[in-house]
């Protein structure tokens, strides 16, 4: 839910055929059990691509994780967060096998 001390952030995953296969989650650098954003395995059924918004909070950093279930990564596919400001915050393309992880900071002030 947006709010005056949140910063949004897009994630656009283009899919292969195994959509189902994909599962993501955004977490507290310095604490990973605290999940600010996820999606898990079967989230998604259909469609060549999504594209989720997120609101986190500012001046924090995180990791993005992104997952395949059968760890063949997603085959043609790629991944792209931005912030609001159109700062790229983690790319990549398919082909990670199991997982990839990212790590970014927001700024103190939305």
């Amino acid at each position: 839910v947006p709010t005056a001390l949140t910063i949004k952030v897009n994630l656009t995953i283009i899919f292969d055929d195994w959509h189902q296969e994909t599962s993501w989650k955004i977490v507290a650098e310095n604490d990973p059990s605290i999940v600010f954003a996820e999606a898990i395995v079967d989230t998604y059924r259909a469609g060549d691509n999504v594209t989720e918004t997120i609101f986190l909070p500012p001046g924090q950093s995180y990791v993005f994780t992104i997952q395949d279930y059968f760890e063949d990564g997603i085959e043609g596919g790629s991944y792209i967060m931005v912030s609001e400001d159109g700062k790229i915050l983690a790319q990549g393309d398919g082909n990670f096998g199991a997982e990839r992880f990212h790590q970014f900071t927001l700024p103190t002030v939305p």
